[in-house]
C-alpha cells in the first residue's frame, strides 16, 4: 500500500519480494530512490509518521517492525511484532 508523505511530497511503496523501499517523486512519476530495509523480511504493511519523519513497516516474513528514519532512509530500530501480522497503523490523538 503506497504512502503519501505531504511534508517531503513524495510516495513511499514497499517493494515486499525485494526487501526494498522505494521513494517516488509524484510529480514526475519517477522512482528517486531504492533503500534497503535492514533485517525487514518481506516489508508489507507501512504507517507514515510524515511529522517526526518516521515510517513504520510490518516485515511479515520474519515478524518485526522496522522504523524506518525518512531523512536518512534507513532502518533504525527493529522491533518483535505478533507472529503473521501484515498491516500496520499509527493511532493519531
Amino acid at each position: 500500500m503506497p504512502q503519501y508523505d505531504p511534508v517531503a511530497k513524495k510516495v513511499y511503496v514497499n517493494l515486499q519480494d525485494k526487501n526494498i523501499f522505494a521513494v517516488i517523486d509524484p510529480s514526475t512519476d519517477e522512482v528517486v530512490g531504492r533503500y534497503a530495509v535492514g533485517q525487514c523480511r518481506g516489508n508489507h504493511g507501512m504507517a507514515l509518521d510524515a511529522e517526526h519523519r518516521r515510517a513504520f513497516l510490518s516485515c511479515e516474513e520474519n515478524d518485526l517492525m522496522t522504523v524506518l528514519n525518512l531523512e536518512t532512509n534507513q532502518p533504525i530500530a527493529f522491533l518483535p511484532m505478533a507472529s503473521g501480522a501484515d498491516v500496520i497503523k499509527l493511532m493519531q490523538g
